[in-house]
C-alpha cells in the first residue's frame, strides 16, 4: 500500500511540474483564407504530429515574391506558478497546428517577448508571474514558373 500511495506521489510531481501553461491563440487569416473544411481530412489530421511538425519555423520572411502570407497568430502563455511554466515549444506546437488547418508550408516567427514580474497577493503572499508572446505568419511558398 505504502509503494503504490509513493509510486502515485512521485508521478504526480513529475506530471504536474512538466506542465506548461495553457496556451492562448488569436488567429487572424488574410482575407480569402479559409480552414480546411474538417470533412476533407480526420479532423485531428493537423494534430497529429507527423503532419503538423512537417511546417518549418523560419526567423526571417523569405524573399518577396516567393511566398503568400495566409494569416497572423498571436500565441501567449501567462503563468503564476512556479510549478507550471511557459514554453516557446507549446507556443510553436498550436501556431503549426493552426498553420496546417490553413494549408501553410511554413511559419515565421516575427517577435517574441517575454515578462516576468513580482506579485504579491493578500491570501498567497509574494509571488511571480511570467508571460510569453510569439507573433507568427504563416506562408504558403509560391511555385516559381
Amino acid at each position: 500500500m505504502k509503494k503504490t500511495y509513493i509510486a502515485s506521489l512521485i508521478i504526480s510531481v513529475i506530471v504536474l511540474v512538466s506542465c506548461a501553461a495553457p496556451v492562448k491563440l488569436a488567429k487572424y487569416p488574410e482575407p480569402g483564407v479559409t480552414e480546411i473544411p474538417e470533412s476533407y481530412y480526420n479532423p485531428k489530421y493537423c494534430e497529429q504530429p507527423e503532419n503538423h511538425e512537417s511546417i518549418s519555423v523560419l526567423f526571417t520572411l523569405p524573399e518577396k515574391g516567393t511566398y503568400q502570407p495566409l494569416g497572423s497568430i498571436l500565441v501567449s502563455q501567462e503563468s503564476t506558478s512556479s510549478l507550471i511554466t511557459t514554453s516557446d515549444e507549446e507556443q510553436i506546437k498550436e501556431a503549426r497546428i493552426q498553420a496546417c488547418k490553413w494549408g501553410a508550408d511554413a511559419i515565421v516567427i516575427i517577435s517574441s517577448d517575454e515578462a516576468r514580474s513580482m506579485t504579491y497577493d493578500v491570501f498567497s503572499g509574494l509571488g511571480s508571474k511570467e508571460s510569453k508572446q510569439n507573433r507568427i505568419v504563416a506562408i504558403k511558398f509560391i511555385e516559381s514558373e
